[in-house]
């Protein structure tokens, strides 16, 4: 083989393995638990931390875990009870509620009863 192949082939495996650990540490970097299928809260590890968020009203509906949002960010406090999740654990609607809430507040316009609102200190 030429130099110039023997320098072409160590430069493709460099950037393989370059390319390769920033996949890793990409993957590393992603929460595994946000975006798993849910039906409701307690399917989502910590209560704390995460919660179990639908589209609509709909029965049978099957959301995905979601992060609590901290203050700034949009949040609900609607929750959609049915006969299997009649509790805490029930699924939200569009949102998650606030981080810390006795200390930060889901704030919302009344006239706009059903849109999405904002997290705030109390």
């Amino acid at each position: 083989m030429s130099w110039k192949v023997k320098h072409n082939a160590k430069f493709l495996l460099l950037i393989l393995v370059i390319s390769s650990a920033c996949t890793e540490l990409d993957y590393a970097s992603t929460d595994p638990i946000v975006g798993r299928t849910c039906e409701g809260s307690d399917q989502c590890e910590t209560l704390n931390k995460y919660c179990c968020v639908i589209g609509a009203y709909r029965p049978g509906l099957k959301g995905e875990c979601q992060k609590r949002p901290v203050l700034g960010q949009r949040c609900s406090i609607t929750m959609f009870r049915s006969n299997a999740y009649n509790n805490l654990y029930a699924p939200y609607v569009g949102a998650c509620p606030c981080v810390e809430p006795r200390k930060n507040v889901c704030t919302r316009s009344l006239k706009y009863r059903y849109q999405l609102g904002v997290c705030q200190p109390w």
